[in-house]
């Protein structure tokens, strides 16, 4: 769905590593976020494994005698997601339905990461456009920016692809799609993430990727992006000391 070498500071959080952070915000005319993560936390109110849980037993009631779940363990909703794939498209649109109504429940208790409204902020305040980009559904998005006060500043939102995971990211898929709408080239577009495959998905639409390792763990997992923050209010202030230079 589309709508329009690593230092640390004391606090261990205002860091960055890679390509010098300020350079790529100078050059960039439009910020992607990845939503959960870098603008809050979905299921920080309702336990993710739990919500994976429900998802699996709509499959084991749906598995056919040659099917079987026995192999299969996660608490990510969205692999979950994934998986349905092989039960074929009517369990897939069921897990569908239900990770949307389980998103849209959670989000009424998702925890903004410090820094992340604030970025989306300075972004359209420095003449940027905005966009996220997520792997989420649309809907929870829509519900989060509402009441969040972010409605007006966000110009597109492109969300999972409903009964469609293989088009996910690491896909670049969606990426392409929030470029599209905006009219932006990729090759003056930053994705921010926090997952490897954010920065494939970065990598396969073209942009340049900011990765967010919001835990030590996630440093050398996002070492693949172009620049990788701790803290969302490093880019805050990147991107409040860069007025964009569109032409």
């Amino acid at each position: 769905m589309v709508r329009q070498r690593m230092d640390h500071d004391r606090a261990g959080l205002h860091t960055v590593s890679g390509v010098d952070l300020r350079g790529i915000i100078q050059k960039s005319e439009a910020i992607l976020f990845d939503f959960d993560g870098p603008v809050c936390s979905v299921f920080a109110g309702s336990p993710p494994h739990e919500v994976a849980a429900g998802l699996i037993r709509i499959l084991r009631d749906h598995q056919q005698p040659d099917e079987t779940l026995r192999d299969f363990h996660t608490n990510d909703p969205l692999e979950v997601l994934r998986y349905s794939e092989r039960f074929g498209p009517a369990v897939v649109g069921l897990i569908e339905d239900a990770l949307i109504a389980a998103e849209l429940h959670a989000i009424r208790a998702a925890t903004p990461t410090p820094g992340g409204a604030q970025s989306i902020r300075n972004c359209v305040d420095s003449g940027r456009l905005a966009a996220i980009v997520t792997n989420n559904s649309a809907e929870a998005v829509d519900d989060y920016i509402a009441s969040h006060g972010l409605l007006q500043l966000v110009h597109v939102i492109v969300g999972r692809h409903h009964g469609r995971p293989d088009l996910m990211k690491p896909s670049g898929e969606p990426l392409k799609r929030a470029l599209e709408a905006l009219a932006v080239d990729a090759s003056v577009a930053v994705f921010v993430g926090d997952s490897p495959s954010d920065i494939v998905a970065g990598r396969a639409a073209g942009t340049v990727c900011v990765g967010l390792a919001n835990k030590p763990a996630k440093w050398r997992r996002l070492s693949g992006a172009d620049s990788v923050i701790g803290d969302m209010a490093v880019l805050a202030d990147q991107l409040d000391a860069s007025p964009a230079r569109r032409a």
